[in-house]
């Protein structure tokens, strides 16, 4: 099943904690101006250890495809446009009932 991960486009640089098939992960945004795309960062939640830092979302792809991890769920984060438009999100496009949603999906149903 996949989870919705509720994110806040509010400030252009924030953090939260998620906690997806048991693991707790914080999660940090950062939106680079200069490239005009969302940053995140993974941290193991308990530890405070990164897992991966700076993965550039991009809509459709899974920004931690590559990441082999045993703190990671076994799942993809990806965000997905709304509408269709293949548009990756913007500074204000990226939260419950923005533009773009961000997605926690088994990693077996992403091809």
């Amino acid at each position: 099943m996949t989870i919705i991960v509720q994110t806040s486009t509010r400030e252009p640089s924030y953090e939260q904690s998620v906690t997806i098939d048991g693991r707790v992960l914080r999660l940090t945004f950062d939106w680079n101006a200069r490239q005009e795309r969302w940053k995140v960062s993974i941290w193991d939640a308990s530890s405070g250890e990164a897992i991966r830092l700076g993965l550039t979302l991009v809509d459709g792809w899974p920004i931690n495809r590559r990441v082999r991890d045993s703190r990671m769920p076994p799942r993809f984060l990806l965000a997905l446009d709304a509408g269709g438009s293949g548009l990756d999100p913007g500074v204000s496009d990226l939260g419950i009932g923005a533009r773009s949603q961000l997605f926690a999906v088994p990693a077996d149903e992403v091809t």
